[in-house]
């Protein structure tokens, strides 16, 4: 599916080239101005702008002195005319860049080389309320981890906390490479649905069969099937929450 052009590059574009015209409008006037107060003559004051913003002696070599008054506002007019022309066209060629570098996300580019230049780090499949909680703990400690999530708004979510996150279905191999899995020391797959779990980590084993693997249940009966599948540690947020609460209730309780 082709990607959407992004707003914010045409947004920046626009900003861009409204800025540099601003800025070089500002120049002009200002180095008029100024020559104007230093020669007392207005045509000295135009020719030289002219020439040195909008390059005269490179368009008309033998015009290497002040042209005839006579003939000044049609030499001008031509001048003025190319000068711009050249700018503009600058100017939108690097609003073109800009705005191909924003659709483009260079987050999503840096995330594929970040990523492949990792070792010993956790893959971690599925951008969950468990994982975000997972993810401070791994950042605190200072441990390498790389997500894989198939909602954008999960990835840009997780891009935007500084995390090195990829797009896309953690059930598929090519994403798991791209993951670097084959360096990788772990694996969490903390998705809200058991099925993507266990084909994940199904797929996620086929790579590498020695790596560990930790898996949310999110239902108590699944926990079997995921042991069988070569999960290492199964972790039901639930059971972990109850147990929580009710440690909780009991200690309030004895400090009535």
């Amino acid at each position: 599916m082709a990607e959407k052009a992004n707003p914010i590059g045409a947004k920046l574009a626009k900003k861009y080239i409204i800025t540099l015209g601003t800025i070089t409008a500002l120049v002009v006037i200002l180095s008029f101005l100024e020559l104007t107060h230093l020669f007392n003559d207005v045509y000295n004051a135009i020719y030289y702008v002219l020439n040195y913003f909008f390059d005269a002696e490179g368009i008309f070599p033998p015009l290497t002195i002040i042209p005839l008054k006579s003939g000044f506002f049609a030499f001008s007019f031509v001048l003025l005319i190319t000068g711009i022309m050249r700018m503009t066209i600058i100017a939108a060629l690097i609003a073109i860049i800009i705005d191909i570098i924003s659709t483009k996300d260079v987050r999503k580019v840096l995330s594929k080389f970040e990523a492949k230049r990792l070792n010993g780090h956790i893959v971690i499949c599925g951008y969950s309320n468990f994982v975000e909680e997972l993810t401070k703990d791994l950042q605190k400690s200072k441990k390498d981890f790389v997500i894989i999530d198939n909602n954008k708004i999960n990835v840009d979510t997780a891009r935007d906390l500084g995390y090195t996150a990829i797009e896309g279905d953690f059930r598929r191999e090519v994403y798991l490479k791209l993951a670097s899995i084959e360096r990788a020391s772990q694996i969490v797959l903390g998705s809200n649905d058991d099925f993507e779990n266990i084909l994940g980590l199904i797929t996620a084993k086929g790579l590498k069969s020695n790596i560990k693997a930790i898996v949310k249940v999110n239902s108590e009966e699944t926990v079997t099937k995921m042991l069988r599948a070569g999960a290492d540690m199964c972790i039901v947020p639930e059971a972990i929450a109850g147990v929580y609460i009710g440690n909780e209730v009991v200690n309030y309780l004895k400090q009535k």
